[in-house]
């Protein structure tokens, strides 16, 4: 077999099975620091509807010292799948300018927070971590409608798939190779139009 079609079977069997997974229920999300002006982020964990969720900036001295403030991005969204309008809140400063802190109360019936740092420079430009999206904090009963899973430690009794007679599992496997198949006849379809083109 031709080296293009070895490459495109390859990529199709890549696309087939990157096709099946979707983030975690109840993994937080977090941003990337590397090479950021911040040195670390701490923040609630596992919080309860009602409750108070915070989060901690720590900048890196050479910020600290150019007068860089700090705003996070916070949205809400429940476990209905709902997601409250997105709201900025200005952090708070340590006395040395190095960690911003702020804090909200959690809604009702809360699946996760999302949130995102901005930090503002004193030229006027800012930055934002994750520069897209949101960074992600599962509460301590969420409900994941990708994977319809409950979780978290104060949701044990929450309903999952293995209560469901298994009907939800047989879903998912029928639905999952149907998938693999429909993928898999397409990569033979393309490589049987490619292969008569490379042996001539």
């Amino acid at each position: 077999m031709s080296k293009p079609v070895v490459v495109l079977l390859s990529t199709l069997l890549v696309l087939c099975f990157s096709s099946t997974v979707s983030a975690a229920g109840g993994v937080d999300v977090e941003p990337e620091l590397e090479f950021s002006p911040i040195s670390n982020i701490s923040h609630s964990k596992e919080v309860a509807d009602e409750s108070t969720w915070s989060i901690s900036i720590s900048l890196e001295e050479s910020a600290a010292n150019n007068n860089t403030s700090v705003r996070i991005l916070k949205q809400m969204c429940t476990n209905e799948g709902v997601c409250y309008a997105p709201e900025w809140v200005d952090a708070e400063p340590s006395f040395d300018n190095q960690t911003w802190s702020t804090s909200w109360v959690t809604i009702d019936d809360h699946a996760y927070v999302n949130w995102r740092v901005a930090l503002d420079y004193d030229d006027g430009e800012s930055e934002e971590y994750p520069p897209s999206g949101y960074a992600k904090a599962w509460s301590s009963c969420w409900y994941d409608i990708d994977s319809d899973e409950w979780g978290g430690k104060d949701c044990p009794d929450g309903p999952s798939n293995d209560e469901n007679d298994g009907s939800s599992n047989d879903d998912d496997e029928s639905s999952f190779l149907p998938a693999i198949s429909m993928l898999a006849g397409g990569a033979m379809i393309i490589a049987a139009a490619v292969v008569p083109r490379d042996s001539k």
